[in-house]
């Protein structure tokens, strides 16, 4: 279904976000 596709892409982008904050930490 497109919700999960939407769900991926929402989770990808958070744990992009959180190792891009770590590694600039």
């Amino acid at each position: 279904p497109t919700e999960d596709i939407s769900l991926l892409v929402a989770v990808d982008w958070l744990l992009a976000r959180m190792r891009t904050s770590v590694n600039v930490v």
